[in-house]
């Protein structure tokens, strides 16, 4: 997993914890992200 997918990991991550729901775009990305650090790890 390279850095950029890291630190994009660690904003999601601290975004869940904030009260304020995700947006469209950052569910998608969330799932994007998600779904290539899956394909990476397999």
């Amino acid at each position: 997993m390279n850095v950029e997918n890291i630190a994009r990991l660690v904003a999601v991550k601290v975004r869940l914890f904030d009260p304020k729901p995700l947006t469209y775009d950052e569910q998608k990305d969330l799932s994007l992200l998600l779904h290539k650090i899956w394909e990476e790890e397999a």
